[in-house]
């Protein structure tokens, strides 16, 4: 297991967020930004692109679908996390970042949480129109670090949301998303001795993660 510091965790999570592409004559462009203004870097093609000395890098001339990339960091304090980036027109839009300032370190297997992160992002980019809005906010209780995933799209249908966690279920055609469903999400989160939560009505959707600053023996 990792032991990471959660803005470092965020740190990683903050370059997925703001994978939004905009439309300029069928292309697009992708930016991606640490939080912290950390440098990094970027593969994808079997190309290394370096970001700037601030922590941004802007991805010119990419076609609409779906990429595999991977994200590092120049002294290799950490290993590389890879990501799963689409990009097309339902991309276009604002991205709202609200984090606590008081984040404590968390034990945590980051590369389990960052699926986490991608599949309830995806989640949430995929029930937006176009100048939608995605909304990511972490804070903390006496036991619990929370972080929330929010969307001002169409909202979870009373006839889909009993079913959301169930295995396989799905409301995406054949080669949509990252793959994951929300089951296996809520599997990880367990493992965590964590808790997710959803909340939906038309306007708003919001997926609420919860994880213990102190673990305890993971529960089978």
């Amino acid at each position: 297991m990792y032991i990471f510091r959660y803005k470092k965790l965020w740190l990683l999570l903050l370059i997925c967020t703001f994978c939004f592409s905009v439309k300029a004559q069928q292309t697009h462009f992708v930016y991606l930004q640490t939080d912290n203004g950390q440098p990094f870097y970027v593969k994808l093609d079997n190309k290394v692109i370096s970001s700037s000395a601030e922590g941004y890098v802007i991805l010119p001339n990419i076609t609409e679908g779906n990429y595999q990339i991977a994200v590092g960091f120049p002294k290799k304090e950490h290993p590389e996390e890879k990501f799963s980036l689409k990009a097309g027109n339902n991309n276009e839009g604002f991205v709202i970042k609200n984090f606590a300032d008081n984040m404590p370190d968390v034990p945590a297997y980051v590369s389990d949480l960052n699926q986490v992160w991608t599949n309830l992002i995806d989640n949430a980019l995929s029930a937006l129109s176009k100048n939608g809005t995605l909304t990511v906010e972490t804070s903390r209780d006496d036991k619990n670090i929370l972080v929330s995933i929010i969307d001002n799209g169409s909202g979870i249908s009373d006839e889909v949301m009993p079913h959301i966690f169930e295995p396989f279920f799905t409301t995406k055609k054949m080669g949509e998303g990252s793959g994951m469903g929300l089951d296996i999400i809520k599997r990880i989160i367990k493992h965590h001795n964590g808790d997710i939560k959803v909340k939906s009505q038309p306007g708003r959707t919001e997926f609420s993660v919860s994880l213990p600053m102190v673990q305890k023996p993971a529960s089978n």
